[in-house]
Order: C-alpha cells, then sequence, then structure tokens
C-alpha cells in the first residue's frame, strides 16, 4: 500500500484520527499565486494543468522546472474538472454541456458528441444524481439534499459527490448503498487505487475564504481526516498517477505535496 494509506491506518489504529498531518513544510509551489483553480496532473506526472481565474483558459506547468505555459486561452470555455487521457486534455460531460478534447500541440478545442448509450456515468438532473449506464437510469438520490460535481472512482465502481448542506459522500454504484460520509467539503478526488477520497474543507466570513484545509476519507473505514493544518487556504486537492503526490491549490498558487513513496503491503 501507499504510506500515505499506511499513515492512515496508523492513525486510525492509535485513535489519533482527529491529529493533523503536519506536511506543510514538505510542500512546494510551482506558480505565482494566479487565483488558479482547479488542478490535474498529466498521465506521466511531469506537469499540473490548472485552470485560469474564473475557470478561464488552461495551462501547464512542468513539476522539474516549473515552467508555464499557455494551453488555452481564456475564454468561455470552463476546465475546472478536467484530466489527460493519451496526451489529450479531455473535460468530461457537465451536466448539459457535452464533454471537451483539447490537443495541446494546436490549441484545438473540440467538441466531443455525447452517446445515450455509453455508461456509466452519473448525471446530474435537478439537484439529484441519476447513473446511466448502458442506456438504463438509476437515481442514487432522491431529494434529501442539493448534490453535484460527481466524480467516478477510476475503476468506476464508487462515486463521490457533494451535498450543498450535508458535504461529501462516496455511494456503490452496483447496490446504491453509502460507503463513506467526509461530512463538510467540496472538490472531492480520488486516489490512483480507488481506495481513498481527498476533498477541501473552507470557511469563509460571507464574503471571502478565511481558511481552507485537505481532508481525506477511505473506504476502508469511512472515517474523515485532516491532511494539512496551514495558516494558508489549501483547495482544490488531485493526486498524482503513482499516489505519491497531491498537487494542490494553496493562497491562488500551484503546490505539490507529497504523500509518500510506493511502500511494499
Amino acid at each position: 500500500m501507499h504510506r500515505f494509506h499506511a499513515l492512515l491506518v496508523c492513525l486510525l489504529i492509535a485513535g489519533c484520527s482527529g491529529l493533523p498531518l503536519e506536511t506543510e513544510d514538505e510542500a512546494s509551489p510551482l506558480t505565482v499565486a494566479g487565483d488558479y483553480t482547479g488542478p490535474a496532473w498529466s498521465s506521466d506526472g511531469a506537469s499540473v494543468s490548472f485552470s485560469g481565474p474564473g475557470y478561464q483558459g488552461l495551462y501547464e506547468v512542468a513539476v522539474d522546472t516549473g515552467a508555464v505555459r499557455e494551453l488555452a486561452p481564456p475564454g468561455t470555455r470552463t476546465w475546472f474538472r478536467h484530466g489527460w487521457a493519451d496526451g489529450r486534455v479531455v473535460r468530461p460531460r457537465l451536466g448539459d454541456q457535452n464533454a471537451l478534447e483539447l490537443t495541446p500541440h494546436d490549441g484545438v478545442v473540440r467538441v466531443l458528441a455525447h452517446n445515450p448509450a455509453a455508461g456509466p456515468f452519473v448525471e446530474l438532473r435537478r439537484d439529484d444524481l441519476v447513473l446511466v449506464d448502458g442506456g438504463v437510469e438509476r437515481w442514487l438520490t432522491h431529494g434529501e439534499d442539493r448534490f453535484c460535481d460527481p466524480v467516478l472512482s477510476p475503476d468506476g465502481s464508487h462515486v463521490a459527490f457533494i451535498g450543498l448542506q450535508s458535504g461529501v459522500h462516496v455511494v456503490e454504484l452496483d447496490t446504491g448503498l453509502a460507503v463513506a460520509h467526509g461530512g463538510a467539503g467540496t472538490h472531492p478526488t480520488w486516489t490512483p487505487d480507488g481506495a481513498t477520497v481527498l476533498f477541501e474543507r473552507t470557511d469563509d466570513d460571507g464574503y471571502h475564504l478565511t481558511a481552507g484545509d485537505l481532508w481525506a476519507v477511505s473506504l476502508a473505514d469511512g472515517e474523515p481526516l485532516r491532511l494539512t493544518h496551514t495558516p494558508a487556504i489549501d483547495q482544490h486537492p488531485a493526486v498524482s498517477p503513482d499516489g505519491t503526490r497531491v498537487a494542490l491549490i494553496r493562497d491562488g498558487a500551484v503546490w505539490v505535496l507529497p504523500l509518500g513513496e510506493e511502500v511494499s503491503p
């Protein structure tokens, strides 16, 4: 297992699940502050892409050198939820908006036609979530809250999402059963092995964010665990393909935080 997961287990066994992992001294910035959002790792883990202010435009920073390049200029398209596949950037379908594809070498953005028979995917309808699999639909929520931001696990077996009042949830798609509840939080993201969901938990004064830290909830025990505890505002976690690092937005800049190296089970 990853050392990150081992730390989770050790803390829970010791009865110390409320203690923060003091990792802020190991974090390093990749960019200057720029009101950036939505980081995502390239497939090889060599770079991190991110959206500009207001979720507009798309940029990429090399982890080793810090060199930044523009992938897509600011415009009307949002790249908050995006990922990499075969050297392309793909933004999944968002509500009634079709998926987008960007090829970085030419900067061309293409709209991907929606295939109603494709699946599984989770669709947002009237503040509820619906699983669509092979043209068959099944409602996952039933008006208990206003739900949004569904994110499928890497193997497609679970979905993490948020309720505006109830926070972060994880549901198993085959059974529709809730398997974890992270409590207050937004912007859920999965570890590559599908065992843990990272998310942010923020405070505000009604106008501006005043605090923010990263948390995690494991499917094994369903208990939320605080990962960072800093005076900075930490948001938008994204775990690297090898599971050893997390990219995040800290006070508007892109940072990287190590989660530990691969270790034997």
